[in-house]
């Protein structure tokens, strides 16, 4: 940053040793419904690679992104994102889980929902170790899922019991609770058809 005359490169820059990281191939997970927008790039990147996307809910989503939104604006956190309602992160979801919808149309990717993740870590880990060519042993999962579940990265916390942190309260279906019957409709239409693209249905349920 201190040598560059232009700042706009410094991305660049970054990527650049990123990949410089990598074998070719390595397998890439996105995490954040953002990088699904950056989808096309990675690719190019590295067109050989695995590409693996972890998703949820958007109805739970944009509940866990409002509890964060308030939790760095009463830290006054430098990287805060634009408040919202929740009506537009939900929307933002859709847009995300439509690029991802197109995108899975046209490349081998493995959507991995946490909803499953949180029902039945353990097949869901050896789906994924099928596909990365490991082999799935039962132990080893366990012990991953020892080491990551939310007791464990959020101090002792239960999953539903929410503090002012970055790990928020790990909950499924948390939007059953805290929207009323007209909310819940309204989110339906605003992201319905994006939601069922990917399994999840009006009242809650999983496919």
């Amino acid at each position: 940053v201190r040598d560059s005359n232009d700042l706009a490169e410094v991305p660049n820059y970054y990527f650049d040793y990123l990949q410089g990281q990598c074998q070719p191939g390595t397998p890439m997970v996105l995490k954040a419904a953002d990088q699904i927008m950056c989808f096309d790039q990675l690719h190019a990147a590295s067109p050989d690679s695995t590409k693996i996307v972890i998703m949820r809910d958007g109805r739970d989503a944009a509940i866990s992104a409002m509890h964060f939104g308030k939790l760095m604006k009463k830290w006054d956190a430098p990287w805060q994102a634009k408040q919202l309602s929740y009506q537009d992160r939900l929307s933002a979801w859709a847009t995300r889980a439509a690029a991802l919808a197109t995108q899975c149309q046209q490349h081998d990717i493995l959507v991995l929902r946490y909803e499953d993740l949180h029902q039945d870590f353990d097949s869901v880990c050896k789906k994924l170790f099928t596909r990365l060519g490991i082999a799935a042993d039962s132990e080893l999962i366990e012990k991953i899922y020892q080491q990551t579940n939310f007791e464990a990265v959020s101090g002792g916390r239960k999953p539903g019991q929410a503090a002012e942190d970055v790990v928020r309260k790990g909950m499924v279906g948390e939007w059953r609770e805290a929207l009323s019957e007209e909310e819940a409709k309204i989110a339906w239409r605003i992201a319905g058809k994006e939601l069922s693209q990917f399994g999840y249905t009006e009242t809650g349920e999983y496919v």
